[in-house]
């Protein structure tokens, strides 16, 4: 599968080994991915970072679990796993994952919304916010 051209000029990659996973400080306003979805797509399940390895690269952010078991949503430092039955569950630092995203969320700006909307109403309000922008952003709706 080719990669889309704009989303890669858009990303800035950075390859680190496993023993690079815990550093000095933070890097703002940036993504950290462990592997890649073409690698999930095609089968690659098992999980090769912890959890505790991932807290230090990020406090918000989506991915999944070993073995495609739940998925993983972080939210302010704390990582859930979303099972089947709709519950979130606290994820214990020795577990790992295929994959994941997480960045330290620090909004670069705050709107309050008016009234409610559907999904393809809060798609239209993001995009009039960040523009065409083709960076990838983090979004928290609360």
């Amino acid at each position: 599968m080719p990669l889309d051209a704009a989303l890669v000029g858009a990303l800035h990659v950075e390859y680190l080994a496993k023993r690079d996973l815990v550093g000095e400080g933070r890097a703002r306003h940036t993504l950290f991915q462990t592997s890649t979805i073409e690698a999930l797509l095609g089968g690659s399940y098992d999980g090769d970072v912890s959890f505790a390895e991932l807290e230090e690269r990020g406090n918000f952010g989506l991915g999944t679990l070993d073995a495609l078991d739940g998925e993983m949503v972080a939210l302010d430092g704390a990582f859930y796993q979303i099972k089947a039955d709709g519950r979130a569950y606290a994820i214990d630092g020795r577990a790992r994952t295929p994959f994941a995203v997480v960045t330290f969320f620090e909004p670069g700006l705050s709107r309050a919304l008016d009234g409610t909307m559907d999904l393809a109403g809060l798609r239209a309000h993001v995009d009039r916010l960040v523009g065409g922008t083709t960076a990838c952003c983090a979004v928290r709706v609360d």
